[in-house]
């Protein structure tokens, strides 16, 4: 598990780079603000498809992100990522913890691979394909 440089600008942390298509569930419009993904060149998609490099979602349900990461992974690119952030304050309401993002991951066929505080409510890890399922 890598950890990101917390000085670097917010894309950077999450690894966005000019060109890259990406797509944004659910942001809020403060982190949005602070990737400035059109000002950084990112090719982002309205919806999920298929060639996806990253996806960044927020979510507070465990259904909603177990449905969000099986129908995710196959659209990603082999060295394609995911962000999933979740509400990490006790102030907003989720069922959503650190392990059940792992826990969810595994039968999409992801693992993670680092996990950054986004802001002071959203915590987030990055997941990849797992080896046996890149092409």
């Amino acid at each position: 598990m890598t950890t990101a440089d917390l000085n670097a600008p917010l894309a950077q942390q999450l690894g966005l780079t000019r060109g890259m298509r990406s797509w944004f569930c659910h942001m809020p419009d403060h982190l949005r603000d602070a990737i400035a993904p059109e000002a950084i060149g990112i090719e982002e998609q309205s919806t999920a498809s298929d060639g996806m490099q990253a996806a960044v979602i927020f979510v507070t349900d465990r259904a909603d992100l177990a449905r969000k990461l099986q129908a995710l992974r196959p659209l990603l690119q082999p060295k394609g990522f995911i962000w999933v952030a979740w509400p990490d304050r006790g102030d907003v309401e989720t069922d959503i913890t650190e392990d059940a993002v792992r826990d969810a991951a595994e039968p999409a066929g992801l693992l993670h691979e680092a996990r950054l505080k986004l802001d002071d409510v959203w915590c987030g890890l990055k997941l990849v394909l797992h080896p046996a399922h890149r092409q």
